[in-house]
């Protein structure tokens, strides 16, 4: 039997357990990989789609959100390519700078193409109107922010 010194046994037990000790960490860093992208994943799936299942639901949509004066969610409900970031925003201060009241919502076929309408009063008795194009894209429905090339349906609104 060969006998090695003490000092060499010591170096070469100290050696394996840093092998041994270092092949964790490649498992931990994919651990945590892997729960981020699933944490990321997760959020993604929870995220409520743009626009309304349905053109009652729109409407109900864009009456609840007038009046609660939420922005943010108002302009989801409009198609990407017709309002910038803000347009909600700055649609709801320009009713509030009306002051604007008994607001009423109502979505009806006016000359071949849905129009969901907004009618109002002011604080001094004039009237508040806008009309927007409801169209339906990959199953939702939205609000079209350009104006009707047909006569506008507020034109009618008493």
């Amino acid at each position: 039997m060969i006998d090695m010194p003490q000092s060499q046994t010591r170096k070469s037990q100290t050696r394996t357990l840093a092998k041994k000790s270092g092949r964790w960490i490649p498992y931990v860093v994919f651990g945590v990989t892997l729960a981020w992208v699933g944490g990321v994943a997760f959020e993604i799936s929870r995220e409520t789609p743009a626009g309304a299942s349905t053109p009652s639901e729109l409407k109900t949509q864009v009456g609840e959100y007038v009046r609660e004066g939420n922005s943010d969610d108002l302009n989801d409900l409009f198609t990407e390519d017709s309002v910038g970031d803000s347009y909600a925003k700055n649609y709801l201060a320009h009713l509030e700078d009306a002051k604007s009241s008994r607001l009423e919502v109502s979505i009806n076929d006016h000359q071949g193409v849905y129009a969901l309408t907004l009618s109002g009063v002011t604080k001094e008795g004039g009237k508040v109107c806008t009309s927007w194009q409801v169209k339906q894209k990959g199953g939702r429905w939205f609000l079209d922010a350009a104006p009707l090339v047909r006569p506008n349906p507020c034109a009618t609104t008493p």
